[in-house]
């Protein structure tokens, strides 16, 4: 057995095979070694080594090993995969990421003194705990699914609903206005 090293930027791969031929496509980045083995130890005849770019910066690697020598039609396929595996790679990185965005800033918002609704399509679908002080709710689940516009008070909701849709329409930010709201237990707050 001998032990090989094949160096690639930042990645290095170790293999205990002897390669009887090896190739770069500079284009694809994809490496591509052929080995001769023992065929009484692993009938090893072909070995695929594909770095998972992201980039110039290698993710991960696609290695792919069988008992003959891959065809260009096999190669094709398999940087097809690998590039699909770098697609679904970055996007679960992405979705980490900004999960990991959304529990701080939720965190942030929870500690804050002052209440934060947020809406969609007219129903709560987040209220920080002062929210529910200000809006005497037992608790923030009772608020969530509620249609927003009933904290308003009746005489002040065309003009509340009026001001969201213009605030939609326009992509812009709703102008502020005085507007008396009514709690769960019936309080005005003005």
């Amino acid at each position: 057995k001998f032990k090989n090293q094949i160096k690639r930027k930042q990645a290095m791969i170790t293999t205990i095979y002897k390669p009887f031929s090896f190739q770069v496509n500079e284009p694809n980045k994809t490496v591509t070694a052929s080995f001769e083995l023992d065929k009484n130890i692993i009938g090893i005849k072909g070995l695929i080594i594909v770095p998972l770019l992201a980039g110039e910066e290698i993710i991960g690697l696609l290695e792919i090993s069988k008992n003959a020598p891959f065809s260009d039609e096999s190669l094709k396929r398999i940087e097809t995969i690998a590039t699909q595996l770098t697609r679904a790679i970055l996007r679960k990185n992405e979705e980490e990421i900004l999960q990991e965005s959304e529990e701080r800033y939720k965190n942030m918002v929870q500690i804050i003194p002052d209440g934060v609704v947020i809406h969609t399509n007219g129903k709560i679908i987040f209220a920080n705990e002062a929210a529910c002080k200000i809006m005497s709710a037992k608790n923030v689940s009772q608020m969530i699914g509620v249609s927003a516009i009933d904290f308003v008070h009746p005489d002040y909701r065309e003009i509340a609903l009026q001001r969201i849709r213009k605030s939609l329409s326009e992509q812009i930010k709703a102008e502020s206005l005085e507007e008396t709201f009514i709690t769960f237990d019936g309080k005005l707050i003005q």
